[in-house]
Parts: structure tokens; sequence; C-alpha cells
């Protein structure tokens, strides 16, 4: 497979209301390969996607279309293994991971100074049985799949269950149990254990935002990468 060259980000604006399809060069990164299901979060008015390869941070606003630079993952060697959760908590980037195989999971920061420079920091290191030995009937880590944006708050599902947990204090705010009709939106693709969207509430959008054909995406994704 030859290394991938560009990719397709669709950009909504609110002022024309409509998509905007844009060709972005990944030059001078170099990526094999890149999961269609890349995890992206806003954050300083800039678009960061999580991958294998590292964080790619993108400015919508820039006139090149081009990525505005790289950000190294934590330093924890090989993720083949772990489940990745990507998001922004009390205006900082962080990035949690998670395994069967693994009786911690760790939350990890990005600390950056004035000039944008920043270092991952190991922010919490949580011991999975100090939180199951009170849930009685929940057991197997599954994962932690979102961070509240205000809070230092997670959310992990456990089995057919939801936990809020609460970083600081270290204890379990609420107990969501998943019925199966609740399961598809919340395990998504179980090759890459992220769910599409968490249920948090947002206020509206004030302005409607059309539909974007999925097969077109990913028909247009595909033949990008294959």
């Amino acid at each position: 497979m030859e290394p991938i060259s560009d990719m397709v980000i669709y950009k909504f604006c609110s002022e024309l209301c409509q998509w905007n399809k844009l060709i972005v060069n990944l030059y001078p990164y170099r990526f094999d390969w890149f999961f269609p299901t890349t995890y992206v979060v806003a954050h300083d008015s800039k678009l960061h996607m999580i991958n294998p390869g590292g964080i790619l941070v993108f400015d919508p606003f820039a006139d090149a279309h081009r990525f505005y630079h790289i950000i190294d993952r934590p330093p924890v060697g090989s993720t083949v293994n772990k489940f990745t959760a990507f998001g922004v908590s009390q205006g900082h980037l962080r990035v949690a991971y998670s395994s069967h195989d693994d009786p911690y999971m760790d939350v990890w920061e990005l600390d950056q100074d004035e000039n944008g420079i920043g270092r991952w920091c190991l922010a919490y290191n949580i011991y999975v049985a100090e939180i199951v030995v009170t849930v009685g009937k929940l057991r197997n880590l599954s994962r932690i799949i979102a961070f509240h944006p205000y809070k230092d708050v997670v959310y992990i599902k456990f089995d057919n269950h939801i936990i809020v947990y609460n970083l600081r204090t270290t204890l379990k705010e609420a107990i969501y149990p998943l019925y199966p009709s609740d399961l598809k939106s919340v395990l998504a693709d179980p090759r890459y254990g992220w769910p599409k969207a968490f249920p948090l509430l947002h206020n509206k959008v004030p302005t409607p935002v059309p539909s974007l054909t999925q097969n077109d995406v990913y028909h247009k994704l595909l033949s990008k990468l294959y």
C-alpha cells in the first residue's frame, strides 16, 4: 500500500449554511495507514486528530490546507492492544488507555506553555479493582469512553453499565445500566472501541446543519486509503 499523502475533510460554514470539501496535504508527515474512524477533537480553535502515528493538528481557518503540526502521543509504547479515549477536559487535551491485560487505566494530560510547547504528564493511574469492588456484578474492564468537558470526571464502560467516575475524589458519582438497544451507539465498531457520540447534553446549534451523505464520505475516504 502506498503511503497516504492527502486527507479529505468536510468543513461546515454556518454563515453560508453549507459544507465545504478540503483536500489536506499530509506532507511532511508520512502515514502508511490511517484509521477510517480517526478520533477528532476541537481545541484552541483547531482540530486534533489522534492516530497511531501521533496527533495531527489542523487549523480550519488557515488559507493553506495543510496540517499545522503534529503532537507526539503519550510515551506508553505500543498501543495495539489498548483502548484509547481522546478528548478535552478542563481546557487540556487528554488521552486515556485501558486494556483487558492491565489492572490499571492511565489518564494522560498535555501541559502546554505560552509558546505552545507541550509535554504529556500522567495525571491519573486508576486501579480497576478499587472501582469494581463495590459495584457487585460488574466485571471485566472494557474502557474509558469519554471525558467530562468541565469536571475531573471520566465515563467508564464496564460490562453493560456506564460508570461516572470522579478522578479527583475517586468516587463513583453514578452508575447507569445500558440496555441492548443502546449498545450499538455506545460500542460503535468493536475493532476500534470508540463511540461515535456520547450522550452529554449540549445546547442546540442555532444554525440548522444540512446532512452530509454518509456513503459519499466513506466512498471518498476509502478511495484515498486504497
